[in-house]
């Protein structure tokens, strides 16, 4: 027998196998998704290699020698085998990567998560994050009905039974106004100059701890808040504030993505402070949760550290 052919024996296998099922070197050629010269000097190569004729060529098509009669069932055999390696290969290559899914508020995508999940393919390796974009009050309900296994939003606080709360950060609240806004030119602003201004202001399901501790602040100043505009997203009051429909109070950490048109002003006084939390449910035992959770408290306090 010659030489087995150089790292193509499983395809030319194929290749007989597809052209004695069609009886045409033509239609194996489609199924296989090569062209018809290519499968016929595959066969021609492989009748070669193994010093033995398999199909007789002819003007109508292709039909099996004696001895491709005898070779076809091992071939086949072959061939099967060969797909489940391969399919059992794939199906192992995902087991080995575990995926854990998460939920996560807009600024915990920009701010902390692409950081970390650098971070986590390092200290767990075969672990990856799925990410569910959420609003701050959706992302209990996905927690409690298993739908995520962590729960990264800007909770002031969380009161729900089975439900465990992690501090990740804290940062300030930092005023904006308008480029050619009266305000923009002052060195310091206190709660009195604003308080018969418009506000931004995001929904209060994107933040709702939040969006009740600002509310407290004003009226502890003696005022109630009028909002013009309700957006979505902190992208989104930023733009309303650079098309002078108001100001707004933003997470310091955005400062750099805000616009010529708008301004960062200093503010004297106390604002209410923002927070990013981890949020688990209790109910559910999770090894690799809590291993997760625990490099994401260690990741947020090495970022603070490196902050200051």
């Amino acid at each position: 027998m010659g030489k087995r052919p150089d790292g193509k024996l499983f395809e030319a296998l194929e290749a007989f196998a597809a052209a004695s099922d069609e009886r045409s070197l033509s239609k194996a050629a489609r199924i296989l998704g090569r062209s018809t010269p290519t499968v016929a000097s595959m066969i021609t190569r492989l009748e070669s290699d193994i010093g033995v004729r398999l199909l007789r060529r002819t003007a109508r098509g292709v039909s099996l020698t004696p001895e491709g009669e005898a070779l076809l069932p091992k071939a086949r055999s072959v061939v099967r085998l060969a797909s489940e390696f391969e399919r059992d290969a794939v199906s192992a290559g995902r087991e080995a990567i575990r995926e854990v899914p998460i939920g996560a508020v807009e600024a915990c995508l920009f701010q902390f998560l692409p950081d970390f999940m650098r971070y986590l393919d390092q200290a767990l390796p075969g672990v990856r994050l799925r990410v569910t974009l959420y609003d701050t009050a959706d992302l209990v309900a996905a927690l409690l009905a298993g739908e995520i296994s962590i729960a990264f939003g800007r909770f002031a606080e969380l009161s729900v039974r089975g439900i465990s709360l992690q501090l990740l950060s804290e940062e300030p609240s930092v005023l904006i106004v308008p480029r050619d806004h009266p305000l923009s030119k002052r060195k310091a602003v206190t709660w009195e100059d604003v308080r018969d201004e418009e506000w931004i202001m995001t929904l209060p399901r994107v933040n709702p701890g939040y969006a009740a501790a600002f509310v407290r602040a004003c009226r502890t100043e003696g005022f109630e808040p009028r909002v013009r505009h309700r957006p979505e997203t902190i992208q989104h009051q930023i733009a309303y504030v650079a098309c002078r429909e108001g100001i707004a109070l933003i997470p310091e950490s955005y400062l750099s993505s805000i616009p010529a048109a708008v301004r960062a002003v200093p503010f004297e006084g106390p604002l209410p402070s923002i927070r990013m939390s981890a949020a688990v449910s209790r109910l559910r035992t999770d090894p690799l949760r809590d291993q997760i959770l625990q490099k994401a408290i260690r990741f947020a306090s090495e970022k603070i550290s490196f902050r200051q």
